[in-house]
């Protein structure tokens, strides 16, 4: 069984539009309020304003003055200050105008969004015990339980030692667990770019975005199977390896770290189709079970007093355990799109998971806290599979090449309490409208602060 949905005004005499029990137990439309007499007329403004006439129009409000303010209205319909849908003759009705709020370009009601959280009873524990031992030892202990309606309680523990060999010089070592629920975003999220078209869809909005997009013919190819569209998306699992060496001096700072991380249903983004206006659309994906690895290394140096540098760099492998394994056993190929030979793929052409690259390199100059640049390599990775191994290698049309790029930022003190910054970013003006089109180019920031205190 199931309660009825009815809505209504006062000011236009109560009861308007009511499902009838059929609906309310189809469950087709969590927002339907259900049809409408004859009587009445029903229509909504591009805003997604309802507007309604009807006979029982009230004459007006009555003020503490005893003056009769008329209703708004628009050649005899009321603005009701609702916002929903009317379609079929069935009103759905999403909320208050005055509760509404913009995601992506998309109108959400509030009260949906805290019915949602409200839903997910989502219930977190957290406990850790933190311990110096002869002033050589940290050791620290924790765990975290998480009690969430949608799936199923999670308990994850972590525990990490760090050894001081001397005031400068610090090994440590850590193993915890990881848990991580899908957000609204990745579930909900309704958007599309203004500037560069590309769209992004969460789990549950894939196929109504599809869908409207085929309709508005905005829609050139899915990539993806239709069946793939929406369905669950799962909580991420994972267990993770750090060990780590840090070196702290009066003007240097340098660190290596070593990790390691085996995640079962990773969340990842991923291409679900292209528009006729060559951007794409973006949807959410979970990945069985994955594994990256790598190092990472970091150095801070003021070599004079007013000048700093600090100098990054991350070597990455990131890959799907069940395509490493079908690799190293032979059984994965290719075709090459020069002689359209099948090729064997080794190991170092596997590139791993979309969007990550095997080595990041960043470089940051900072002189008298008022002269920024920060310098960016990036090494080559692919966006999906194009040659239908179910997997991204050296021969696939997706690669996308190494970059390089810059940014500056120069802050000047006007006042005595006033600043002025100037900030250009991706000063080589990279640009990828292919894979890459939230890139827009070059781009300028001017950035005035006032110190009020």
């Amino acid at each position: 069984k199931r309660i009825q949905s009815c809505y209504g005004l006062t000011e236009l005499g109560g009861p308007l539009t009511c499902e009838s029990i059929d609906d309310a137990i189809s469950e087709d439309n969590d927002f339907s309020v259900g049809s409408h007499s004859k009587n009445l007329k029903i229509k909504v403004t591009k805003n997604r304003e309802i507007l309604i006439n009807s006979p029982f129009i009230m004459k007006g409000y009555v003020e503490k003055n005893g003056k009769i303010t008329k209703p708004k209205l628009n050649k005899g319909y009321f603005y009701t200050g609702d916002i929903g849908a009317y379609k079929n003759k069935i009103l759905s009705y999403f909320g208050r105008k005055k509760e509404i709020i913009k995601i992506g370009g998309e109108l959400i009601s509030l009260t949906v969004i805290e019915n949602l959280v409200l839903k997910s009873n989502l219930v977190n524990a957290y406990f850790q015990y933190d311990k110096l031992i002869n002033n050589k030892i940290n050791f620290i202990i924790g765990s975290r339980f998480d009690n969430h309606s949608d799936y199923e309680n999670e308990l994850s523990s972590k525990l990490s030692l760090k050894y001081f060999l001397s005031n400068s010089i610090s090994f440590s070592a850590s193993i915890g667990q990881g848990f991580k629920a899908p957000d609204f975003r990745q579930l909900y999220l309704n958007f599309s770019n203004s500037i560069t078209g590309y769209s992004v869809f969460g789990k549950f909005e894939e196929i109504n975005g599809i869908n409207r997009l085929f309709n508005n013919n905005q829609l050139l190819n899915l990539l993806i199977q239709k069946n793939e569209l929406g369905g669950e998306l799962y909580p991420e699992q994972s267990v993770g390896l750090n060990f780590a060496f840090k070196l702290n001096l009066q003007n240097f700072t340098s660190s290596i770290n070593f990790f390691r991380n085996d995640i079962k249903n990773l969340i990842d983004t991923r291409i679900l189709a292209t528009k006729v206006n060559g951007q794409n659309v973006f949807g959410y994906v979970n990945i069985d079970k994955i594994f990256t690895q790598g190092i990472e290394f970091n150095n801070d140096i003021s070599i004079f007093e007013n000048f700093d540098i600090n100098f990054g760099y991350q070597l990455l492998f990131a890959r799907d355990k069940e395509n490493f394994r079908n690799i190293k056993n032979g059984n994965v190929y290719a075709r090459d799109p020069n002689t359209l030979q099948s090729i064997v793929i080794k190991r170092n052409q596997y590139l791993g998971l979309p969007n990550r690259s095997r080595h990041n390199i960043n470089l940051n100059l900072g002189y008298k806290n008022n002269i920024f640049l920060r310098f960016m390599y990036r090494s080559k990775f692919g966006i999906y599979d194009t040659n239908g191994n179910e997997l991204i290698d050296n021969y696939d049309l997706s690669i996308v090449k190494p970059s390089i790029n810059f940014n500056a930022t120069y802050s000047l003190k006007i006042f005595k309490k006033a600043m002025l910054a100037i900030t250009v970013k991706n000063i080589t003006n990279y640009t990828n409208t292919d894979f890459l089109p939230n890139i827009s180019g070059r781009e300028y920031h001017l950035k005035f602060s006032y110190d009020i205190n």
